[in-house]
């Protein structure tokens, strides 16, 4: 069976998130199917692992073959552009049996798609939640006219989770019998790997986009919640990822007197390893989410995970989660406090407990899953 899958995923994104999922699948499906990936040139950090090239080697590549001007520069070309060609040229080509668009650009529907087609869902909070997004009403419609025509015209949709399954049917009426269901898979560590310890202080740990109404809808109650446990116990930091911190957040900071007390870090894959594995919890105050992939890297690196109480998060953790509700201005204080409160033996019996969580979800029961739909729809 040959797959062929498209740019999308890895010229939308560097690092994290859909392309992470996207890259670990193609390094499962390499293993065991024939598989093309539609890009000419990435900056996309685990593309690049895998051996794809960047725009430098491949203008070099194309300049050697004389099919463009030796003084070119790379910054005269609109590498997007090239991929988005080059993903058009493979599918026109046809030597694929299942096209997979990792993204919800409508680019392949103008000319047709003479062979099957599979689009997963990762989630739908822009649907869900744009009451709290900022948007172009006319670029909100266009978007939401992408999803249903892309969806609308595939062999199958594939849900991340129950929860997206549901708000598949529930917004863009997609007939169940048309979704299936295929968990992310967490990027598993090599053997015998081997922690630093970052920092000599105890720490929260928050992954993630923090800015933009969306996520501050998230981390300002967050923040709020946490702050009675910060002032009793002045040792711990609060440990940020992504993004450099807004004006807006530094001066809540101050205003709690913190503003010395939380730091903030952009990090690779082994950056982010350390962090989870010395923190004392890492929190996921989210209100929505398609699927939680964060829960698994904390479970893997043997991290606490306190999780806000909403459905897909039960699903991802199961009782192993240790759960919290961010519309309660104490909830997830009493949590804060319970784990400090707890006995060595006790918080290694629920790092165990997370860990047997984790066979659930291997990047080969994911490659399984995607092998099981594409099979359904060459039938």
């Amino acid at each position: 069976m040959k797959i062929l899958y498209d740019y999308q995923a890895f010229d939308i994104q560097r690092s994290g998130g859909v392309s992470n999922v996207f890259s670990l699948l193609l390094e499962e499906m390499k293993k065991r199917e024939s598989v093309s990936v539609g890009i000419a040139s990435t900056s996309n950090l685990y593309m690049l692992a895998q051996g794809y090239p960047t725009s430098d080697q491949t203008l070099e590549r194309l300049i050697a073959a004389g099919k463009i001007d030796g003084s070119t520069k790379s910054s005269d070309i609109d590498w997007k552009n090239v991929n988005k060609i080059y993903s058009k040229n493979m599918i026109k080509k046809g030597d694929y049996d299942v096209f997979h668009p990792t993204h919800y650009n409508p680019y392949f529907l103008e000319y047709g798609v003479k062979k099957p087609y599979v689009v997963t869902v990762h989630d739908l909070a822009f649907e869900r939640l744009r009451n709290y997004i900022q948007f172009n009403e006319s670029m909100c419609l266009a978007d939401f006219d992408n999803r249903r025509d892309i969806m609308a015209a595939a062999s199958k949709v594939v849900a991340i989770s129950e929860a997206t399954k549901k708000d598949i049917m529930d917004i863009y009426k997609v007939p169940e019998s048309k979704i299936d269901i295929v968990y992310n898979a967490y990027r598993e560590l090599p053997e015998n790997y081997e922690y630093n310890k970052p920092f000599n202080f105890p720490y929260i740990l928050y992954i993630g986009t923090r800015q933009g109404p969306l996520n501050y809808k998230c981390f300002i109650p967050f923040f709020n919640q946490i702050v009675p446990f910060m002032k009793e116990h002045k040792d711990f930091k609060l440990i940020c990822t992504g993004t450099k911190f807004s004006k807006f957040e530094l001066d809540m900071f101050r205003q709690y007197g913190l503003e010395d007390r939380v730091e903030n870090h952009y990090l690779n894959e082994d950056g982010l390893n350390n962090l989870y594995h010395h923190a004392f919890c890492f929190v996921f105050p989210s209100e929505f989410e398609g699927f939680g992939l964060p829960i698994l890297e904390a479970y893997k690196n043997d991290c606490p995970a306190l999780l806000n109480n909403i459905p897909v998060f039960h699903e991802v953790a199961g009782d192993c989660g240790q759960y919290f509700d961010i519309t309660d201005g104490k909830s997830l204080n009493e949590s804060l406090e319970r784990l400090f409160e707890m006995k060595e033996d006790d918080r290694n019996s629920l790092i165990l407990k997370q860990k047997e969580r984790l066979p659930l979800f291997t990047a080969g029961k994911m490659a399984e899953g995607y092998i099981n739909v594409y099979k359904s729809v060459l039938k």
